[in-house]
């Protein structure tokens, strides 16, 4: 149930995002900011369950991260490689987020699907290694049986600035 309580830590500062704004993580907190105030009650939980997923994603909450991806989930990476469900939960095994930068964040509904689209920088472990990333990401969430399930994410690099 998505509103059951989870074992992420609760988010440090939280005022409403509307359709465009900022999230910031740094070491595990986040920091909202808005910049339009009108939202929709589909927008409302639709940015709530995309924050609890980062969340997850940040505190490698593997249990929040099995509810929240559907079966048939699909990640196409910023190199073009895919992973389905299992892979993309399993890839926190040598993948750690230490700084994640979320920005210009657009929420798009059509009936049963939303769509969200933002530009994402962040600074990661991977293999061992420090990585820095600076992407697009768009993450495709679909409503299942009164829920909504994560259906896919892309990512796309941005131009060098």
């Amino acid at each position: 149930m998505l509103n059951s309580p989870t074992a992420v830590p609760p988010l440090q500062r939280i005022r409403p995002l509307g359709r465009v704004g900022t999230r910031v993580a740094r070491a595990g907190h986040f920091s909202i900011s808005t910049t339009e105030e009108q939202m929709t009650s589909t927008d409302t939980t639709i940015r709530e369950i995309q924050e609890r997923f980062d969340r997850a994603e940040l505190h490698d909450d593997r249990d929040t991260l099995g509810e929240l991806i559907d079966q048939k989930f699909l990640s196409i990476g910023p190199k073009g490689f895919l992973l389905d469900k299992q892979q993309w939960i399993d890839r926190h095994d040598f993948f750690t987020y230490h700084e994640l930068d979320v920005s210009e964040v657009d929420i798009r509904l059509f009936a049963d699907t939303a769509i969200v689209r933002a530009v994402q920088r962040n600074r990661a472990t991977s293999h061992g290694h420090d990585v820095q990333v600076s992407t697009r990401v768009s993450h495709v969430w679909v409503r299942r049986a009164d829920a909504w399930r994560l259906a896919g994410i892309q990512f796309s690099p941005l131009a060098d600035t």
